[in-house]
């Protein structure tokens, strides 16, 4: 990923905060009440978070914050405790886009994040694919085949896939080869019956250009590219089921008879 889709990825915050039956139980100290106890307890308890917060999101170099926004959630009572007088930073209490009792509740908040966005997407993704609706594409091979068509509207990738596409001319009969692999596929296909080495390493072929460019190819046919993220469960699972690529298609493709080599 560039350094500007970098600075475009927007970052926010999560606090949650369960009630006070998390908190331990009164010690007897000289004669103080319950009641004020328990406060004393609760107090400290939130005074605790609102230390980590700053820990967490205020950067200690500028002291400004490290995220776009910040989404509380858990008991009514703590929330109100932490957003009040004394206890959560000013430049983090500027931040705070909601209140809420769980994190899914601030859906319609974060709609817009890329957080949100490509965890929808790749659900939507892995409904397609399960339905067999012909509306998406995956692997390797197939999905920049259909790229290099024109026929992908939305392009998935996994942030640090890279893929070498591979101009190989034959010696003896001058036909000309053209394959992709990853680099995962280059470092494992060592053995004499794999296509990457039929194509780089026997006698009669020659490699006559090898180069990176997903995104280049990308833009030339006007396909949007969603990075996708390993750090998410959904993200993981898409790079180890498709290979990390596949994508949305604007129309369905003839399918062929040889599906070889498909992923």
């Amino acid at each position: 990923m560039s350094d500007s889709q970098k600075t475009d990825v927007k970052k926010y915050g999560f606090i949650v905060m369960h009630d006070k039956r998390t908190l331990y139980e009164k010690e007897m100290i000289g004669s103080m009440s319950d009641l004020v106890c328990a406060q004393f307890a609760c107090t400290n308890y939130v005074r605790k978070i609102a230390d980590l917060a700053t820990h967490f999101y205020i950067n200690q170099d500028t002291m400004q914050p490290n995220i776009s926004g910040l989404i509380l959630g858990g008991h009514p009572c703590i929330m109100s405790t932490l957003t009040g007088p004394n206890m959560l930073s000013p430049t983090l209490l500027a931040k705070v886009l909601c209140c809420a009792s769980t994190i899914n509740m601030c859906k319609g908040i974060l709609a817009d994040t890329k957080y949100i966005q490509q965890k929808y997407l790749i659900q939507k993704y892995f409904d397609e694919y399960m339905d067999d609706t012909g509306s998406c594409v995956f692997g390797v091979v197939k999905t920049l085949k259909a790229l290099e068509s024109g026929a992908v509207k939305t392009l998935m990738v996994c942030e640090k896939l890279d893929i070498r596409k591979y101009i190989v001319e034959n010696s003896v009969s001058g036909e000309i080869s053209i394959r992709n692999f990853d680099e995962e596929e280059e470092e494992e296909n060592d053995q004499e019956d794999d296509d990457f080495y039929f194509l780089t390493d026997n006698e009669e072929s020659e490699v006559q250009e090898s180069q990176f460019y997903i995104n280049s190819l990308a833009t030339k046919y006007n396909s949007a590219v969603e990075f996708v993220t390993l750090k998410s469960p959904e993200g993981s699972q898409f790079s180890f089921t498709f290979k990390g690529i596949g994508g949305f298609l604007r129309h369905q493709l003839v399918k062929e008879n040889d599906d070889k080599g498909g992923m």
